[in-house]
């Protein structure tokens, strides 16, 4: 048998697993579980947190857990589908209040050829971004040339309402710590996975608005890529590329390395700025909000997706040579992500050394292996690439962690002293935050306005201003409803303490804007910071001109001519 028939049989056998867990998994998760193994699926979720969860009784007791946990299967006395034990598991896990936790919930799988239909479809529902504020969903921004919509207020979606829809699943997953401002807020930030919840592969949707003391609706039709079996449609593609490519031009050597250059730029330009393509918009991204470049604004709406170091290497570039006076950091709706990206960040702002987190502490040595042999996924190639990339990642860690009473503590670069970059900024700086500001876009602002470097601005954050748990992630799929549950196997703490400890980041100055403001188009706490910007140059410059009258006044006196004496 050669290599490559192999490969053949190797493959087949992959999809056929592949097609077979597929059923087993749909059929787990629509039949009834008895009462027995739902008990354990319960025991087994908390047996793991217990094991692992590097600070579980931050926010509760273990008397108070163990309570909770036994009055939850004191309630269960009938079967339950996976779905239905997902809203009695997935509010307990939460009483832990650690936002990072969760249960995924238990969506039916695809089978390849529907895999296929819906790859490469798009749904202009995908491009609207919702935003709760005063106890209502507005449509806070369309990722589309389209603006229609925007502001109009959501009634419902679906044919169910936003507080129908709120109530079922807004409060299946905690915050950190006391902080209550997230549960508010997020609504309108996860409104479109809770609704997918309810219609987990919808080609249509109709959304029910109020603009301008008008009710109507709209409906978005989710587009599909034409059928490739068929060869008519394949054909005219064909023929119309054709025609357009006879009516082009031909192009000399030098258009057509400018077109290459100019393709190798934008590729640049998208990828160091993190673009989605489903909603059209960069995840990172920055502009200067005057004529003469003094306020350099940066907005990041996650500490993820594609590289950062060029994009913020470029900014602050930018920043030094136009000699900004001040720099406006907005994370508001930014749910976090890479600690790396946040260290990196800071050096640019810290105005001496540093660091952003201290090492991080764990319940085992190993997190990251754990994590990576978590699950029941039997895929022959997964295990393959785990197999070969152990070894390697067991020793990393056998290395950077080190044991001190029960608790393994693991250095990272991040808890490593730093120094801040040569250019640093050493101007004012800002940073616009609301209650959807989580995990590490929670720590920045924490941090920097610890050091005395930055004024915070907004709400209290989602995320606590002392730390989370988070860093690594357990995954663990429960042996009867096949439910996942993950939680943090890192304890991420802030190298300062605020108090009272288990809330948000505070802000310097608070502003909630209000229906009225989003709806005229007011960002009113960038406007705020603006005006404050303004204020204090103008102040400054009156300082100066009186300082320049005292200065004249005094020339003027010393050098007056004495008066001549009879």
């Amino acid at each position: 048998m050669n290599k490559l028939t192999s490969l053949f049989i190797l493959i087949a056998c992959i999809a056929s697993i592949s097609c077979n867990s597929v059923k087993k998994y749909n059929t787990a998760i629509s039949k009834k579980h008895t009462v027995a193994e739902i008990h354990e699926d319960i025991d087994y979720t908390f047996k793991k947190i217990r094991k692992l969860h590097p600070n579980l009784h931050w926010f509760i007791t273990e008397e108070n857990l163990q309570n909770k946990i036994d009055r939850v299967k004191n309630s269960i006395t009938a079967p339950l589908t996976s779905e239905e034990f997902f809203f009695i598991l997935s509010p307990l896990v939460s009483e832990i209040r650690q936002g990072h936790n969760a249960v995924g919930y238990p969506f039916e799988k695809m089978e390849k050829e529907e895999r296929k239909r819906y790859k490469g479809s798009k749904l202009p529902f995908n491009k609207l971004q919702f935003e709760s504020i005063g106890g209502k969903v507005i449509i806070s921004e369309i990722y589309d040339s389209v603006k229609t919509l925007q502001y109009a207020e959501l009634l419902e979606i679906g044919g169910m309402t936003v507080d129908e829809l709120s109530a079922k699943y807004n409060n299946l997953r905690s915050s950190d710590g006391y902080n209550t401002t997230f549960y508010e807020r997020r609504v309108g930030l996860f409104l479109k996975s809770y609704y997918r919840y309810e219609n987990p592969t919808f080609d249509t949707v109709t959304l029910k608005l109020s603009i301008n003391d008008s009710i109507f609706d709209t409906t978005f039709y989710r587009v599909f890529k034409p059928n490739p079996i068929d060869d008519s449609a394949k054909d005219l593609e064909i023929e119309a590329e054709l025609d357009s490519l006879e009516n082009l031009p031909e192009l000399t050597k030098e258009e057509k390395e400018a077109k290459k250059k100019e393709a190798k730029e934008k590729s640049r330009y998208e990828t160091i700025r993190g673009y989605n393509k489903t909603q059209d918009i960069y995840t990172r991204d920055y502009k200067f909000l005057e004529e003469d470049s003094c306020i350099a604004y940066l907005k990041v709406r996650g500490f993820m997706n594609g590289p950062y170091e060029q994009l913020y290497d470029e900014f602050f570039a930018e920043v030094d040579t136009a000699q900004s006076e001040a720099v406006v950091l907005d994370f508001r709706d930014n749910l976090g992500g890479r600690l790396a990206e946040i260290h990196y960040l800071i050096s640019y702002l810290a105005q001496e050394e540093f660091v952003t987190i201290l090492p991080m502490e764990a319940k085992t040595k190993t997190p990251i292996t754990k994590a990576l042999w978590s699950g029941n996924n039997k895929n022959p190639l997964l295990l393959l690439i785990k197999t070969v990339a152990t070894p390697f990642v067991f020793s990393y860690e056998q290395i950077r962690g080190k044991k001190e009473d029960g608790i393994y503590y693991i250095t990272t670069g991040q808890s490593k002293p730093t120094e801040p970059k040569p250019n640093a900024f050493k101007g004012k700086v800002y940073i616009l935050v609301n209650a959807n500001s989580f995990s590490a876009a929670s720590v920045v602002p924490s941090v920097l306005q610890n050091m005395g470097v930055a004024t915070v601005v907004g709400e209290e954050t989602g995320g606590t201003s002392n730390g989370t748990v988070a860093g690594i992630f357990k995954p663990i799929t429960l042996p009867n409803s096949k439910l996942g549950v993950q939680f943090g196997m890192g304890m991420i703490r802030t190298p300062y303490l605020d108090t009272p400890d288990g809330f948000g980041v505070i802000p310097d100055v608070f502003l909630l804007p209000t229906l009225e403001d989003r709806t005229s188009g007011e960002d009113t706490e960038l406007n705020w910071i603006i005006n404050d910007i303004q204020s204090a140059r103008e102040t400054k410059e009156v300082e100066i001109n009186e300082d320049l009258e005292d200065d004249s006044k005094k020339v003027d006196e010393d050098t007056e001519e004495p008066a001549e004496k009879d």
